[in-house]
């Protein structure tokens, strides 16, 4: 229920593979009317209580598979809007290099502020946001931030610098 006395039904559905979709239904007195659907969107545990910002995950495979979460609010035609660019990983999963690489520095806003720098073979990098689709940002095991910048846009096989992520990377789980 909004504040400008529109009503909105969100059905979250879940299918296999922890994939989830949200229909919207507009409620308008006695009649209801099908909106759209969220693709690769599920509710929170707790549901949606306030329709101006609320938590919606989705399935990741960027590095391996896992669930990132955006806050979105009801957009105009009921649809949820993401008020955010990137996902904050639900989970903490470690990678380890298996070669040096070279990768950017973040500062705490997630702006670059070294374009190259090399860490060692054998680094812990732990994954903690994504886009979704070109980057995963991650922890260094000394606070630093850093990017993660897949060359393909995550199609498979998965590169980074033109390197397929199996041979750069221990600890990589994808579900299937």
């Amino acid at each position: 229920h909004l504040s400008d006395n529109r009503n909105f039904l969100y059905l979250d559905c879940s299918a296999d593979n922890d994939y989830h979709t949200i229909e919207v239904y507009k409620i308008d007195g006695g009649t209801v009317s099908y909106m759209g659907l969220l693709e690769n969107a599920g509710a929170e545990e707790g549901g949606i209580t306030d329709p101006d910002s609320f938590p919606l995950s989705s399935r990741l495979d960027l590095l391996s598979t896992y669930s990132g979460t955006k806050y979105c609010h009801t957009g105009a035609d009921g649809i949820p809007v993401a008020d955010d660019t990137s996902y904050r990983l639900s989970e903490k999963l470690t990678l380890t290099s298996r070669k040096d690489m070279t990768v950017p520095l973040l500062n705490d806003s997630y702006q670059t502020v070294s374009e190259n720098i090399t860490v060692p073979a054998g680094t812990e990098f732990t994954l903690s946001r994504s886009d979704g689709t070109k980057y995963v940002d991650a922890v260094l095991a000394d606070g630093r931030l850093c990017r993660l910048e897949l060359d393909n846009g995550g199609s498979w096989p998965q590169t980074i610098g033109g390197e397929e992520i199996e041979n750069l990377f221990d600890g990589l789980r994808f579900a299937g």
